[in-house]
């Protein structure tokens, strides 16, 4: 019992530490080791509840997206005594890599896109727009609907439909600007 729980535990530090390279932020690199750390062990103590041990990879991986945010949600609440150098928390992209992604067609700013997308998010119905963020915040459909009395596949469905409709308006948006402010 305990040989398998070993080998558990090394599966789930791999998987959680692979999950968390994702993540250049600041914040999480500070904190990486921490959070595979208290993920395996988190999911570890799950394992045994498990119906499908297959699915132990997916279970390690959605208590690391979890943790990850719960600990910047909590950080970011924190008092104004927090330094200014400590607000690069979110995920920012990498200058080497490009800050222009490729819509419909054009090259457009990220920072162009996040504030497009600001104005964008509203327009979704309450229940999509928390279904959408819910989903991008590691919840899965299934949860989701367990918390807002849908089935999971009526999830899936609104969380599609609802990225078509953003990706639509969010392309109009770019095909009309002349120009982008960063």
């Amino acid at each position: 019992m305990e040989h398998e729980q070993q080998n558990f535990l090394g599966v789930a530090l791999a998987e959680s530490n692979l999950l968390l390279r994702r993540w250049n932020d600041v914040f999480t690199r500070q904190h990486r080791e921490d959070f595979a750390q208290e993920a395996a062990f988190a999911a570890v103590l799950q394992c045994n509840a498990m119906r499908k041990p297959a699915a132990f990879p997916s279970l390690v991986r959605v208590i690391t997206r979890r943790m990850r945010a719960r600990a910047i949600h909590r950080h970011l609440r924190l008092p104004e005594c927090v330094a200014e150098s400590d607000l690069q928390l979110l995920p920012m992209p990498d200058p080497l890599v490009g800050s222009h992604l490729l819509v419909a067609g054009r090259l457009v700013p990220q920072a162009w896109l996040v504030a497009c997308l600001d104005g964008v998010l509203p327009r979704l119905s309450q229940l999509n727009r928390m279904l959408l963020l819910g989903f991008y915040e590691g919840f899965s459909c299934g949860e989701l609907g367990d918390r807002m009395g849908l089935s999971e596949m009526s999830v899936k469905v609104r969380i599609h439909r609802s990225r078509g409709l953003l990706r639509k308006k969010i392309e109009r948006m770019v095909r009309a600007a002349d120009q982008f402010e960063s």
